[in-house]
């Protein structure tokens, strides 16, 4: 099979989280970009948790009477809070765990099967490129804790970088993260106003699936063939 021959249909949703005010357990006030193959499917108890919050979420959208088309991606969000929730502690900790539904889990397991969720996604089909990127970006006045960047980097194969948030100039490396992620279906995330010297840390996660399908002409022998089929 010639890939060159095909034509490629792609699409792409983004998320980011900001972090502000006072210091989460994954980073403190200062001063490989992929993870580690895992095996198996996700659990079905990690799905089911994962598109309850998605229903969640949109009712949470339908109650608030948004008046306008939206797309959101509840995987997308639901990426990016996990790598929070690796850094949250106390009554952070148990609110996002309840939301996201990870209360009979404990961290190491959230981890295990998100993983192994986002890699049987990832090679799903061999007909259907399908990216999940994760990113931290913390503020150059905050240090990220050396085990929360680990067990995102491992687990969500997350990147960490250091930015200056005051500088203009954070804004479109973000961007530029995203829109690379997602082959330019996203040009931006982030605008002026969203991130400042108070945030602390910027989470992102980009989902960009991209279908490999047949040209026309190798449909033509099947649409050219019809036949007359009873009706009632």
């Amino acid at each position: 099979m010639n890939v060159s021959a095909w034509f490629r249909r792609g699409s792409a949703v983004a998320a980011a989280v900001t972090l502000a005010g006072a210091a989460s357990g994954g980073c403190e006030k200062k001063a490989g970009e992929n993870a580690a193959a895992q095996t198996g499917r996700p659990t079905s108890r990690t799905a089911t948790a994962n598109n309850a919050f998605g229903f969640q979420l949109f009712s949470e959208l339908t109650r608030q009477g948004i008046a306008k088309n939206i797309v959101i991606s509840p995987t997308s969000l639901t990426y990016a809070l996990t790598m929070a929730y690796n850094g949250a502690g106390g009554q952070t900790r148990e609110d996002m765990a309840r939301a996201l539904g990870f209360q009979d889990k404990s961290l190491e397991e959230v981890n295990r099967s998100m993983s192994r969720q986002r890699t049987s996604l990832m090679n799903h089909s061999r007909e259907v490129k399908l990216v999940i990127a994760n990113a931290l970006w913390a503020n150059q006045s905050v240090r990220l804790t050396p085990d929360f960047v680990e067990r995102n980097r491992r687990f969500l194969g997350a990147e960490a970088r250091t930015l200056n948030f005051d500088d203009a100039s954070a804004l479109d490396t973000i961007n530029r993260w995203v829109s690379r992620k997602t082959s330019d279906r996203i040009p931006a995330i982030l605008y002026p106003g969203e991130v400042d010297g108070n945030t602390f840390v910027v989470l992102t996660n980009a989902v960009y699936d991209e279908v490999y399908a047949p040209p026309l002409a190798a449909w033509e022998p099947v649409i050219g063939e019809s036949r007359g089929l009873p009706f009632g």
